[in-house]
């Protein structure tokens, strides 16, 4: 069923919203080379700013990185502040880590990283904001790791595990399921990084039998 589903895309007159909802599916299964083939059946004119964000996450996938910042500077012009956000954050990990090492640049990272931090402000759903904010400064964390600063990275991973669980409980007390827990693992990830590399090992260890949990 999904091989027919995928021929239909790729021979069926483009049609935007399903194309790029297909693509999705076969992005976040780990197929990008589907997702690609289908997506690029959206003629340039007709690309949106999602479109462009898809597209920059499967070229990084294929190591072009320099084509996947650009679908990312695309994104970015989107009128949605979430969508520009999310589109500054994986430039700046394109800088921090997905770019052939010469292009690597912490200043180029936080720029983009403030910028989205800044006009995050703007977001009037309390619950996406926080989370938004949340991960933009993972994203910092790892800027300040890379700069020697090490315990001030791990105190903003704290605060952001923090938040996190104020969002869980939330959920919890309104009966609603919440998809936090594995982006609260990542953060945790982090800071044992920053506990191991400041050789506080008893903390560490007992952050990484969280995480094991």
């Amino acid at each position: 069923a999904w091989e027919n589903e995928t021929l239909r895309m790729l021979t069926a007159p483009f049609d935007v919203p399903g194309l790029l909802a297909t693509a999705r599916e076969r992005i976040y299964s780990g197929d990008y080379r589907t997702a690609y083939q289908i997506l690029m059946r959206i003629p340039e004119g007709h690309r949106t700013s999602d479109v462009h964000h898809s597209l920059g996450m499967c070229t990084n996938y294929f190591d072009r990185t320099n084509e996947s910042e650009i679908h990312y500077l695309r994104s970015m012009q989107s009128d949605d502040i979430v969508t520009r956000a999310s589109a500054a954050y994986m430039i700046s990990m394109l800088y921090l880590r997905w770019h052939t090492r010469e292009k690597h640049s912490l200043d180029k990272a936080e720029g983009f990283l403030n910028q989205a931090f800044i006009e995050l402000d703007g977001v009037l759903d309390f619950e996406t904001r926080e989370f938004q904010r949340v991960f933009n400064r993972n994203g910092y964390a790892l800027c300040l790791y890379r700069r020697g600063k090490v315990e001030e990275a791990l105190e903003i991973l704290k605060a952001g595990v923090e938040r996190l669980d104020t969002s869980i409980q939330r959920s919890t007390v309104e009966g609603r399921p919440s998809h936090r827990y594995l982006h609260r693992s990542v953060l945790i990830y982090n800071a044992v990084q920053c506990l191991a590399a400041l050789k506080r090992f008893t903390e560490c260890e007992a952050m990484c039998a969280e995480l094991i949990s």
